[in-house]
């Protein structure tokens, strides 16, 4: 990546692009505390359905709205 290139919010579900910041060595990835905390939530759920079923994984999905 370039210096004065932007970045993309690390979140799936943000559009929001910031300038790079932090150490080079581990970059800022997400825009706000919020996007943080909705990365961390999406990677542990990823987690922990990865082993289960389409059918399983549609049924729990429908089931926390």
């Amino acid at each position: 990546m370039r210096d004065d290139a932007s970045r993309k919010c690390g979140n799936p579900f943000c559009v929001v692009q910031f300038p790079p910041s932090g150490p080079a060595v581990r970059p800022k990835r997400f825009c706000s505390a919020e996007c943080t905390r909705t990365g961390w939530a999406l990677r542990r759920v990823a987690e922990l359905i990865e082993e289960q079923p389409d059918a399983e994984v549609l049924k729990i999905l429908r089931v926390v709205r």
